[in-house]
């Protein structure tokens, strides 16, 4: 039996190092009142209350677990989820005279997979990114993002070597083993610097245990979270969980298999759908579906924006509907407004309306360097995109990402250099290659910019017509018209059986110093409204039509603030 010497509180779960009311260290002492097992609040427990100051608005919704199927074993992964967010919840946001540090940073690892069945992988990775979501409402604490995390799947890496690669206090780590009819999920928390275990439990069940033990939990952990918020509503957790198993179970498949190749965002979409159609009041599948639509229609441009943006848009206003306190429905709608109403006043405000519900988003403060560099804001654009960086520290995309305000800007030796980092950290990542490229190109340094954009349509193995285009801007930018030309022709051969915006012959005719065409297509880019034309008055490949008339139409068209 350990107990508090502050307030003599007693738990008898001996793993418990810190008391959940006032964070002193427990000790080894007499049992005063009967406490539950696991330490949870009875109505004797003496309770704190938080000021406004304390407590942000809207810092933490209460947790909504979905009831457990017997028949789904997988639901297990929630039970450790809320019951880990629900400890940590003390840990992070209590206020206390005790001296103890509080926790600031936090990663959470991969949690592994070590069943004998490698198909149920997306089970162990939806409890990792369920476990940041959890942790990502609290208001004062930094949470790594996923693509960042999920580096280290697998890996070997000493614990204190990774949270000091990642700039965190501490590590959540946990592995899920299966055997026949039990699982066992185990967790610990690390801090980062010493390896010290601060806390950890273990659960360990037989399916037909699992309804009651959730139902427990769920109802114990959410009266806590209730207790803790000034102001706090039911209404904040509508739509970030299903108490539909398999709508989950199918959520979890599609956040697993998303990508970058048409293929795998297909096939996330038909899971993001099946969860829908389970449960339609499922915030977080509509949000996944949105993002899904807008990466088909955007950036990798496997679609035509007006055929799929709009669908995106319908699936964004009914998980706004269900929740409008989630961050990721603001940043999906942040996007829509940007690359494809260009409504700018809009997307500013969603854009700060996202940040007010999880400043450690990396995600919204990309999408917020994008806006101010459509803007012309370099400098303030260059500080989001390192503030991104900072929170995402290990994915070479958003630490090349910082050059992309450089290049408009055109310093593009700077430019260079922070496309170079991403390059460094991932070799196989084509697209800082890419920018490496692009940028070289605007020095006229065209025989490296050639073989760097060579390079990175290697790298991508899947045609990107995004690469081919500039491959084609970047030889008519030297000279070399006949081969400029080679790849109209290719392009208007996969046009034949694909999807190719009419942004990227625009692109090359420009380079051609063919105004006339440049122009053409880029009027029916305006009228399909694609979004890389947020970017056209500061993008170097349209320098050549800058000073036509025409340019400042198109401009105009967009309603880019200039």
């Amino acid at each position: 039996m350990k107990e508090c010497p502050q307030c003599h509180r007693s738990y008898q779960d001996e793993t418990l190092n810190y008391c959940l009311d006032d964070g002193r260290e427990l000790l080894y002492g007499p049992a005063g009142k009967t406490d539950p097992e696991t330490a949870i609040l009875t109505s004797e427990t003496p309770t704190r209350t938080h000021s406004i100051d304390d407590l942000r608005k809207d810092s933490l919704p209460p947790v909504h677990l979905p009831r457990a199927d017997p028949r789904k074993w997988a639901l297990l992964i929630v039970i450790p989820v809320i019951a880990v967010a629900g400890y940590l919840f003390y840990r992070f946001t209590a206020t206390s005279s005790s001296t103890a540090k509080q926790i600031e940073t936090i990663a959470v690892l991969p949690i592994s997979n070590e069943t004998a069945n490698p198909d149920i992988e997306y089970l162990s990775d939806g409890l990792t990114e369920s476990l940041i979501s959890s942790l990502s409402q609290l208001p004062q604490l930094s949470v790594k993002a996923r693509s960042s995390v999920f580096r280290y799947r697998g890996s070997d890496t000493d614990l204190k070597k990774i949270g000091h690669d990642l700039g965190v206090e501490a590590l959540l780590t946990g592995r899920m083993v299966q055997r026949g009819t039990d699982v066992r999920v185990d967790m610990e928390l690390v801090e980062a610097a010493t390896e010290k275990v601060l806390w950890k439990a273990d659960y360990h069940r037989s399916m037909s245990d699992l309804a009651a033990l959730e139902g427990d939990l769920s109802r114990a952990i959410s009266d806590q979270l209730r207790s803790r918020l000034a102001g706090g509503s039911d209404n904040h957790a509508v739509g970030l969980h299903t108490e539909n198993a398999e709508a989950y179970e199918n959520y979890l498949k599609a956040q697993y298999h998303r990508g970058a190749s048409q293929e795998q965002i297909n096939q996330s979409m038909e899971f993001y759908n099946k969860a829908i159609a389970l449960d339609p009041n499922y915030a977080m599948a509509y949000i996944g579906l949105a993002e899904a639509y807008m990466s088909l229609g955007g950036v990798f441009g496997y679609a035509s924006p007006r055929e799929t943006y709009p669908k995106a848009f319908e699936a964004l206003k009914k998980a706004l509907s269900i929740n409008p306190n989630i961050a990721g429905v603001h940043y999906g709608m942040a996007e829509y407004f940007m690359l494809y109403e260009w409504n700018w006043d809009a997307s500013h405000t969603e854009l700060e309306t996202g940040l007010r519900l999880d400043p450690n988003s990396s995600e919204l403060h990309s999408s917020y360097g994008t806006y101010l560099e459509s803007v012309k804001k370099f400098d303030e654009a260059v500080r989001e995109r390192e503030i991104a960086r900072k929170l995402d520290p290990m994915t070479s995309t958003t630490t090349a990402d910082v050059g992309y305000p450089l290049y408009y800007a055109r310093r593009q030796q700077e430019a260079i250099e922070n496309f170079q980092k991403g390059v460094d950290m991932d070799p196989s990542d084509p697209w800082p290659r890419l920018w490496i490229g692009q940028s070289q190109l605007d020095m006229k340094n065209f025989p490296d910019a050639i073989a760097n954009i060579n390079k990175s349509n290697e790298l991508s193995e899947r045609n990107v017509i995004r690469i081919i285009a500039t491959l084609g801007y970047a030889y008519a930018a030297a000279g070399r018209r006949d081969d400029a030309l080679r790849v109209v022709d290719q392009l208007k051969q996969y046009s034949k059986q694909k999807y190719v915006s009419p942004f990227f012959f625009a692109e090359i005719y420009s380079g051609l110093g063919e105004k006339d065409e440049a122009f053409r297509f880029l009027s029916e880019a305006v009228a399909e409204r694609h979004p890389y034309l947020i970017l056209a008055n500061v993008e170097p490949v349209f320098d050549n039509l800058q000073s036509d008339p025409r340019f400042e139409t198109v401009i105009d068209k967009i309603g880019i603030p200039h």
